[in-house]
Parts: C-alpha cells; sequence; structure tokens
C-alpha cells in the first residue's frame, strides 16, 4: 500500500539493449506493465479524481461522507501526480532512450521531493479508513452520528491526520543518498539499470525499523485490519436491514426513499474498501516476499523483477477507480455529474437536469436527518 520504492528491472541504457542474463521479451513485458501500464493509470486516475472533487465540492449540503471522500480524492491524485512526474516518465529513457533531459532532473528533484508521494500515500489510506469508521457510526451507532459525523467535527481531525502524516514522513526528506535509475549491472557487457531508493550509510537501524517493520505496520497491517472490521460490520448491518424490509415496505414515502439514499452510500463506501484491501494484497505478497527472501530458490527470485512493478501498478489502480464506483454504484453521484456536464448544453437541456437535482436534494436532506 506504500508508494514504490524498491522497483528494479533490466532495461536498455539508452537503447542499448545488451542482455547477457535478461532477454528482450523480458524488459518489454517489465515495460509494459511497470511503465506503460501505470502511465494510463496515472493519466486516467488524475482526470476521475478532478471529476470527483468538482462533483463533491458543488454538493449542497456537503454530508461529512463526501466531505471525506472529497479529500480522499485529493490525495490520491497528489499520489499519482506524484508518480506520474516522478517515476512513471522518467522511466522511459532506461528502456526507450527518449527524454533524457527529464531523466537527468528529475533524478536530482526526486532526491528532495519523493516524501511528498508518502506523504500523500499515508493520507489517502488513513482517509478511507476515516470514510469508513464515519459509515460505520452512521449506521451502526445511529444515536452517536449526529454528534460525530459532521463536518464541523471532520475538519480538525482531517488537519490532525494531514500533521501526522506529514511528521511521520518526514525523515523521508534526508533519509536517501539516491532515489532514481542507477547502473545496477555487474557485468560490463550489459548495461542493465534499475529503481533504487539508497538510504544513507550509517542508517541500517533506520532503514530496518523504520522503513520496514514500521512502514508494514502503519501502511499494511494496520489499516487491512481495521478497514476488514469497518466492512464486515456494514455489510452484516445491510444483511440484517434487508431482513427486515418487507416488514417496513409500507411506511412513509419520503423516508423509505431517504434511507435507500444512506443504504446507497454505504454500499458505495463498502465497494471503495473492498477495492482498496484487494488492491493492497500484491503488496502484502511482496511484504511477505521480502521476509522469506533467504530462504527462496533462485528460480522464485527471479519473479520479482515482474512482481515489484506489477504491485505498484496495482497500488496506482486503486487510486484511479474511485470515480467508477462512485459512477456504478451512486446514483446521487451520477445525476449530480450530469448536472454539470449539463453546463455545457444547450439552457433547456440545463433547466431539465437543474429541476432533476433540486428534487434529488430535497431526498438528500432527509437522509441526513436520518443519519
Amino acid at each position: 500500500m506504500a508508494a514504490l520504492e524498491g522497483f528494479s528491472g533490466i532495461a536498455a541504457h539508452n537503447v542499448s539493449l545488451i542482455h547477457d542474463c535478461d532477454s528482450l521479451g523480458s524488459n518489454r513485458r517489465i515495460f509494459i506493465i511497470g511503465v506503460g501500464l501505470s502511465a494510463l493509470v496515472c493519466i486516467l486516475g488524475i482526470v476521475c479524481n478532478i471529476l470527483v472533487m468538482v462533483v463533491f465540492w458543488s454538493e449542497k449540503p456537503l454530508r461529512s461522507t463526501s466531505y471525506l471522500l472529497l479529500w480522499v480524492a485529493f490525495a490520491d491524485n497528489i499520489s499519482l501526480l506524484h508518480n506520474l512526474l516522478l517515476y512513471v516518465i522518467p522511466s522511459f529513457h532506461p528502456f526507450t532512450g527518449i527524454a533524457e533531459d527529464y531523466f537527468w532532473v528529475s533524478s536530482k528533484i526526486s532526491l528532495h521531493t519523493w516524501a511528498i508521494g508518502s506523504i500523500a500515500n499515508s493520507l489517502g489510506i488513513y482517509l478511507v479508513i476515516f470514510v469508513s469508521l464515519d459509515r460505520y457510526v452512521a449506521v451502526c451507532k445511529p444515536v452517536k452520528s449526529k454528534e460525530f459525523c459532521t463536518i464541523q467535527k471532520w475538519r480538525p481531525r482531517v488537519l490532525g491526520l494531514v500533521i501526522a502524516c506529514i511528521l511521520y514522513n518526514s525523515p523521508r526528506f534526508f533519509d536517501a543518498t539516491t532515489i532514481g535509475y542507477n547502473n545496477c549491472s555487474n557485468s560490463s557487457t550489459t548495461h542493465a539499470v534499475c529503481f533504487v531508493y539508497d538510504v544513507k550509510e550509517g542508517w541500517e537501524l533506520y532503514n530496518l525499523v523504520y522503513r520496514f517493520y514500521l512502514q508494514s505496520l502503519t501502511f499494511n497491517v494496520f489499516p487491512i485490519v481495521i478497514l476488514v472490521f469497518f466492512n464486515v460490520s456494514l455489510i452484516c448491518f445491510l444483511r440484517r436491514r434487508a431482513g427486515r424490509l418487507p416488514k417496513r415496505s409500507s411506511g412513509n414515502g419520503k423516508r423509505n426513499k431517504a434511507k435507500e439514499k444512506n443504504v446507497e452510500i454505504t454500499i458505495v463506501v463498502i465497494v471503495i474498501v473492498s477495492l482498496m484491501i484487494m488492491t493492497a494484497l500484491p503488496s502484502v505478497a511482496y511484504l511477505v516476499f521480502n521476509i522469506f527472501r533467504a530462504n527462496l530458490p533462485p528460480d522464485v527470485l527471479m519473479f520479482e523483477r515482474y512482481f515489484r512493478p506489477t504491485a505498484n501498478a496495482f497500488f496506482l489502480l486503486n487510486s484511479a477507480l474511485n470515480f467508477f464506483v462512485y459512477g456504478l454504484f451512486g446514483s446521487h453521484f451520477r445525476q449530480r455529474l450530469k448536472v454539470l456536464l449539463c453546463r455545457c448544453c444547450p439552457r433547456q437541456q440545463w433547466n431539465k437536469a437543474l429541476l432533476q437535482e433540486s428534487s434529488s436534494n430535497a431526498g438528500l436532506r432527509n437522509m441526513e436527518e436520518d443519519t
């Protein structure tokens, strides 16, 4: 779940593909997965997250869940932009020979800005935990929801989280001597480069405790355990509600509609959390891989060159998928997006969309009262 900081793969230096131990097909697969796919995901994710932020920001009144999801989109965009500018685009040069000037400039910049990506990654992870907590209290502890699930209460919590993420990742501004591609070939006839994050000499304890054990706990183990708990609780709530639904079908129509919207938001959160857990599994698997590295045979270790870029691509995918989740499972999000897009259409179409939006807002206010 943390940003890729150890990707390595045999690649061409200045397009001179001399390969004693690697095939040309190997280089192509690494390039397609680690660079080409990552570039596509980053660009698509940035555009989609901008749309998400615009939609949620236009929401009146702004709900606490939407407020937190807006922050999630912002953190995801910082992470995607960081990966695109400092990892994906510079990676084209080792594999293709293009963008050489940008390659060398980005290598120098990365040394001082790589921590920004780590801050955005950690912020995005714990913001999703905040979203799950907000929904958990809203549906499982409704008595406390009016006091706990308000924007006024979430603002200082989010600010505190931002400060905590900056402080936690601040050592990364000073711990490295090299961040970027370096020559990693022991052969005089093979020009091979790999993406490295070299920690300063004498920082071995820091590397072991902070960058491995603490990183694994704070970015992998702890978040997954918490998210699984919240997700299971929300799913159990929906199952219990589905069992009671036939008995309540004769209730007030507006109230039932508001409750349906509440369930819709909960389903969206469940899907987002489930996708985050699934896209984190390759990073967890790579963590286990590193723990047992010394006991693994060489034919297993050789797959690391493919596994690292694949894990990074999944990590980036998590930051780019939320827009499609909102669109598929959130009718209110689709309606509001339609209203915003209609601003580019003739006036009559815009008025129709505006009328539909105003009618949906009435149900939204009722939902806020219920939750």
